[in-house]
């Protein structure tokens, strides 16, 4: 009878309507407000995600926004207690619990099942019916901003009553537990925005000198959510088994004695894996004009940027995203789309039509921005200090976690190796960036795209017929062999993917008129001329006999800029090849 009473009530019942089936007088506290759960939002005959329903600034009455809809909402809710019903709500309840009490027993005319005795009359005795509620949103959904539930969602909603007071409305609070997975992916940045927002609250108020915010910059946030994350991290798992009460209290032990779990919490602290410095920037980087709009909102006193030094942050993010190719992803919000991007909008004109933001905001804010040509700048600590000399501005930005001296390293190791710095920097700075970088090839990728601005060169394994007619066709002729290769861990897939990137990169180097070969290794970077110029050069005398290449002396008539790693056995003048190793 009990696994049938179980099996009865597992699906939730409804939906009804929260106005008819809760009653009015049941009003819970500011600190015990109901949850729900499989949260979604309707309007306009489909489900919506918080990305659409909630802004920032309303949308002018000129410019149509999901915003602007009656937007319904649903979730589900369990009943604790009888009294949280209304008459007519209990009705309808204990009527749906009896229909589906004949209806799983086939061979039953009536069920004399109620409530009550599902309940039981004694605390803490009985079962809980769970129900499908439906209401109308009232006012924006907030997510980490509320006082006296400060990690929750929350949601509110109208109460009315149509036919007795249709223009009064009596508000209801609820916590949102989890959202239905129709939601999720119009939501993932509203839940994005205010976790960030609530981070960057938290480094704050966890600093214990914090600077002004004038000396607040993206090194700043990276450091404080780098040293805030272990003690937030070390005791969240997304996935874990839910706390059992039944289970003896010597397996349940704490292994940190230092912390005190919540319900359902793994007690265990994890290893954390390494978090990169540029992921984190990415992270800021990708919710950084939303922000900006935030940040300039009617409480200055809740301000914790900086608007000069955010707004030059915003800028500095619109010109990455500018010239890294769209499969990088660094930077950008989820659903991001070039088309939807800058488009050669300014930052203003882009802040107010995403969000709204009043023109007279925007305005005093870049008038500020013009009377301080010179904002102040924030003494690195000495854990971050950089030593390295000044790096050459090239058109990507690399992570600070890599600081291994390329040019002593390369220097140490073979003295006859070119260092970076004995070339001349104009050159230096004409190389583009992607050619210092070996392309990678991860397990089960089987196309490559140059990560050149504007290049539409493109190296498609699987289908080699499909790729850049650039391409030497004895290589497409090698891929298009099942013999050849068979995954792309294979070392000699490898080297024809290295040979074939090397020949495309020389085109971009040759395209900038340099003529330079490049030897790239683990960490080294190896310069020497291609093609020297050898003005009034005496040509070679004509040989005697015929006899094998490698049997030839090297000619000394072609001065080099710089010894490269070629064998002193070979030929050096009219090298065409960009080295990737």
């Amino acid at each position: 009878m009990g696994a049938k009473i179980h099996t009865l009530i597992e699906k939730p019942f409804g939906p009804y309507p929260q106005y008819q089936i809760l009653a009015d007088k049941w009003q819970p506290s500011s600190t015990k407000i109901p949850t729900l759960t499989d949260v979604f939002l309707y309007a306009n005959g489909r489900v919506i995600g918080l990305d659409d329903t909630e802004v920032l600034y309303p949308p002018p009455a000129s410019v149509p926004h999901p915003a602007k809809s009656d937007i319904q909402w649903y979730g589900v809710l369990t009943v604790d207690k009888l009294k949280w019903l209304s008459d007519q709500g209990r009705a309808w309840l204990e009527a749906d619990l009896q229909k589906r009490d004949i209806d799983l027993h086939i061979n039953k005319a009536s069920s004399g099942l109620t409530l009550d005795a599902l309940y039981g009359s004694k605390k803490d005795e009985g079962l809980k019916i769970r129900v499908y509620l439906q209401g109308e949103k009232h006012a924006s959904i907030t997510y980490f901003v509320d006082n006296v539930h400060p990690t929750k969602m929350i949601l509110t909603s109208r109460l009315y009553r149509p036919a007795t007071r249709p223009t009064d409305a009596i508000q209801r609070r609820y916590i949102v537990e989890s959202l239905d997975i129709d939601m999720i992916p119009t939501s993932r940045n509203f839940l994005a925005r205010y976790q960030l927002l609530a981070s960057m609250e938290h480094i704050v108020s966890t600093d214990p000198s914090p600077p002004p915010r004038a000396l607040r910059d993206i090194e700043y946030w990276i450091s404080g959510y780098l040293r805030c994350r272990p003690a937030i991290e070390q005791h969240r798992r997304y996935i874990f088994a839910p706390p059992d009460d039944d289970a003896d209290d010597a397996d349940d032990r704490d292994d940190d004695p230092n912390h005190d779990p919540n319900p359902g919490e793994p007690t265990t602290p994890r290893y954390l894996r390494h978090l990169h410095r540029c992921t984190v920037a990415g992270m800021f980087a990708a919710q950084a004009e939303w922000m900006l709009a935030q940040q300039l909102g009617p409480q200055p006193e809740r301000r914790i940027v900086d608007l000069r030094v955010w707004y030059a942050f915003c800028a500095e993010v619109r010109h990455i995203r500018s010239k890294v190719p769209e499969s990088g992803g660094w930077g950008r919000p989820y659903g991001y789309k070039e088309k939807d991007a800058d488009n050669g909008k300014t930052l203003k004109e882009f802040i107010q039509k995403k969000f709204f933001v009043p023109d007279s905001r925007i305005k005093r804010l870049e008038k500020a921005c013009k009377k301080s040509s010179t904002l102040p700048t924030r003494t690195p600590t000495p854990e971050r200090e950089d030593t390295r000399p000044s790096p050459v501005a090239l058109q990507h930005h690399y992570d600070s976690d890599f600081t291994d001296n390329l040019s002593s390293s390369s220097e140490a190791s073979d003295p006859d190796s070119t260092s970076i710095t004995s070339i001349p920097m104009a050159d230096l700075a004409s190389v583009p960036a992607f050619c210092f970088t070996r392309p990678s090839l991860p397990a089960g990728i089987f196309f490559w795209k140059c990560p050149g601005h504007g290049c539409d060169f493109r190296l498609d394994l699987m289908h080699p017929d499909k790729s850049s007619a650039t391409i030497d066709p004895r290589h497409i002729a090698w891929l298009k062999n099942p013999q050849s290769w068979r995954n792309t861990a294979e070392p000699r897939l490898r080297e024809r993917f290295d040979a074939i990137v090397s020949a495309h990169y020389l085109q971009h180097i040759r395209a900038v008129d340099l003529d330079y070969e490049i030897v790239l290794e683990a960490q080294r970077i190896t310069f020497s001329r291609k093609r020297a110029p050898t003005p009034e050069r005496t040509p070679p005398p004509p040989p005697r006999k015929k006899i094998k290449v490698e049997e030839v002396e090297p000619t000394t008539h072609y001065p080099r800029l710089s010894r490269s790693r070629q064998s002193s056995n070979r030929p050096t003048p009219g090298a065409s090849r960009v080295f990737i190793r």
